[in-house]
């Protein structure tokens, strides 16, 4: 076998191996996105857990249960079920609570139970409203 006929098998095998090792890294791709993408919502939801805390939990409390008098629970049903209805809503309750993370709130919408921090009830987070959160 010349050197011309050993340089062409051994490109030809280089080549079909290149491809086998595409192949198999191919069919895995969709695993490997999958795995990628519980990584990446493990992390925002670690993020999300940190601003909280950071920024929430004085009022709210470390588990959302709210503190008398000062702010109301987050982790209850009548949240969930009642809120909207209650301040008269029209949106999901995820426009409202991003709504009201955003611009905060100038006076409590239930001043008997909770007076809320100060002056703004809530501050707003958003730093299109003056908060120091970016939007994501």
């Amino acid at each position: 076998m010349t050197r011309l006929q050993l340089q062409m098998v051994l490109g030809t095998i280089l080549v079909l191996i290149t491809d086998a090792v595409l192949i198999v890294f191919g069919l895995n791709e969709e695993q490997r996105m999958a795995r990628l993408e519980q990584v990446q919502t493990a992390q925002q939801i670690e993020v999300g857990a940190d601003l909280f805390e950071t920024n929430s939990s004085g009022c709210h409390g470390l588990k959302g249960e709210g503190i008398a008098g000062l702010c109301p629970p987050l982790s209850d049903r009548h949240f969930f079920t009642d809120r909207l209805k209650e301040v008269g809503w029209s949106g999901s309750i995820e426009d409202y609570i991003v709504a009201t993370v955003s611009s905060g709130r100038l006076t409590s919408t239930r001043p008997d139970q909770y007076a809320g921090g100060g002056k703004p009830a809530m501050p707003a987070w958003s730093d299109q409203f003056g908060g120091p959160l970016r939007e994501d």
